[in-house]
């Protein structure tokens, strides 16, 4: 609280005769503006430092006026309340706000290592009924490209990579490259990858 009692003195220095023994002045209701104001700093200062005292002292207060009022003496205590100490409070808090939060994380990773665990399990599974239904492996077919000059060929081999159920989607068929069979080709307008699109470039096959 030093930076309000700091800005009440800098900045409300001709406020502070506003209201004197002396007499008053146009800037008096200021001038209670800035009692009070040092009202609320002194007040939260006194919490920073005496927490448990104060609160303690209230809570006697407390139970002085209860057990002297007539209708709420009729209810009675065995054990008297005690204030927290400053560390005990903050404990307390501490744990309200943690225990909440540990939680959340540890159901939340729990959760996610969970669906990781499943989608594992069901991305091999479909790729042992892909296995099964077709007796080709891509990465052989794939060098078999590279390797192959004649287009036709190529074509041919670019038909048996289209055939897993997983190539079956329109944007994976258009996006495939024709010379590697690679399944993402950068440039769709020719249906080639990048890097084979610049070496027929270089090599002077593509018109243009």
């Amino acid at each position: 609280m030093g930076w309000l009692r700091d800005y009440l003195w800098l900045n409300s220095s001709q406020l502070i005769n506003g209201y004197n023994p002396f007499g008053m002045n146009s800037l008096s209701v200021w001038a209670w503006m800035f009692l009070f104001g040092h009202l609320v700093w002194a007040t939260g200062f006194m919490f920073l430092i005496s927490w448990r005292g104060y609160w303690q002292e209230l809570i006697e207060t407390l139970a002085w006026a209860h057990e002297r009022t007539p209708l709420a003496n009729l209810i009675r205590w065995k054990d008297k309340p005690v204030a927290l100490s400053i560390v005990q409070a903050r404990l307390v808090g501490l744990a309200h706000f943690s225990d909440p939060i540990c939680i959340i994380i540890i159901d939340n990773k729990r959760n996610l290592s969970i669906m990781a665990k499943k989608s594992l399990i069901y991305r091999r599974r479909r790729g042992k009924k892909i296995r099964t239904k077709i007796s080709f492996d891509s990465s052989i077919l794939k060098k078999e490209i590279s390797e192959i000059p004649s287009l036709s060929e190529k074509w041919k081999i670019h038909g048996k990579l289209q055939s897993p159920p997983r190539n079956s989607a329109p944007t994976r068929l258009h996006r495939r490259c024709f010379s590697t069979g690679r399944p993402r080709a950068n440039y769709r307008d020719f249906g080639l990858s990048g890097h084979i699109l610049r070496e027929m470039v270089q090599a002077c096959l593509l018109p243009g």
